[in-house]
């Protein structure tokens, strides 16, 4: 389906047909002119440089451009439907514990392992966003910055383990600063 998207643009078109006329009006003018000096075929070859075909190409190529531009200023659209598509707006940090206790069993297998399969269930469902993820133990570290590449942040999600963290704890506050360094 071809279709423009500002049609009344196109109106502009009708101003090539006025300059066409105001062309033949000035190019009779001329004529009529180079007529009172004397024969016109030989006014013309005693002008220096006079060609009134440059005149002609010239002006042919400048009503050309013009249509042109007035084409591409409605817009032209080629396609099978219009789409409107909404972006979301939303940046989301994940912020995965990776201390040892979460190596305990009270949730099969583990609660680490439920915590990565939760985490890849909500990447998953907040395709659109921008997506970041913080691992934290006794400190906060970076896995990566807010993203579209899901692929990525799915990666560091599956690798997370507690042998990652240099010191153990479970440091929430210096996760959430930052959090807000990464916001």
């Amino acid at each position: 389906m071809f279709r423009f998207e500002y049609e009344d643009n196109l109106y502009w078109l009708l101003a090539i047909v006025v300059f066409v006329g105001l062309f033949i009006f000035a190019w009779q003018l001329n004529k009529r002119m180079l007529a009172r000096l004397g024969d016109i075929n030989l006014v013309q070859q005693l002008i220096n440089g006079y060609s009134r075909f440059n005149h002609i190409l010239k002006f042919i190529l400048l009503m050309l451009a013009i249509g042109m531009l007035i084409i591409a200023w409605a817009n032209p659209q080629w396609g099978t439907k219009l789409e409107k598509v909404e972006l979301k707006a939303a940046d989301v940090i994940f912020a995965l514990d990776i201390s040892y206790s979460m190596l305990a069993e009270d949730v099969p297998p583990n609660r680490i392992e439920r915590a990565k399969r939760f985490t890849e269930e909500l990447l998953n469902a907040l395709k659109g966003e921008r997506l970041g993820l913080i691992s934290f133990a006794g400190n906060a570290y970076l896995q990566t910055p807010l993203t579209n590449d899901y692929a990525a942040v799915s990666l560091f999600i599956k690798s997370a383990n507690p042998y990652q963290a240099t010191t153990q704890g479970t440091d929430i506050g210096a996760t959430i600063e930052l959090a807000e360094k990464v916001f």
